[in-house]
């Protein structure tokens, strides 16, 4: 389940099964996004200390950090690319990675993956899809990484950008939902209006 009061910790985000999700680990010291056949999962450092007052949206189904890693992962994909729609299900708090680790070692990285195995096993009976990997054309590592780095969590404007693009695909996975994820697209036309 999804704690907002806890702070300085370790994250993992396991997403739904039953959605296509690009290949291609993102790894850096502070965010994982890692895809395989057996969990698809997200890992980030939630600090408060390094948001803005207005990063959170009303329903902050996304943490600022997940924002953050998601927006670099969509804004990589070239114009004309397509659009990957991220979903979320279950979180967990790894209490055993300690704040200053370093998460793309692969010490880290192999615990998380057990550890993302596990919550799939224990949430199984909500949902028993497989995973589907997709090819997708995305930037190059370093590209990403500097991408991730200049994503500025303070910055309320753009990270309410980020966060409507991000949704706009999950909800055009519900096709009744077509009119919401067009609105959150406007949004983030505007946000990324005002940025300029």
């Amino acid at each position: 389940m999804h704690l907002l009061f806890e702070d300085n910790v370790v994250c993992l985000r396991l997403l739904r099964s039953g959605f296509e999700y690009p290949t291609g680990v993102f790894k850096h010291h502070d965010a994982l996004y890692y895809p395989s056949k057996d969990a698809v999962f997200l890992v980030t450092k939630k600090q408060s200390s390094n948001y803005g007052d207005d990063v959170y949206t009303e329903i902050a189904i996304w943490d600022p950090d997940e924002i953050r890693l998601l927006g670099t992962l969509t804004l990589s994909i070239p114009e004309g690319g397509g659009f990957i729609a991220y979903a979320p299900w279950h979180y967990r708090i790894l209490h055993h990675v300690p704040l200053n680790s370093d998460l793309s070692s692969d010490g880290i990285i192999e615990s998380c993956l057990e550890t993302a195995i596990i919550l799939r096993a224990e949430n199984e009976h909500s949902n028993r899809s497989e995973y589907t990997l997709c090819t997708i054309s995305r930037s190059d590592p370093s590209m990403e990484k500097d991408l991730f780095e200049n994503i500025d969590l303070r910055d309320g404007i753009l990270m309410r950008g980020l966060y409507t693009l991000i949704k706009s695909p999950f909800l055009m996975h519900a096709h009744d939902l077509m009119e919401e994820a067009f609105m959150n697209l406007q949004i983030s036309r505007e946000a990324a209006l005002q940025i300029i």
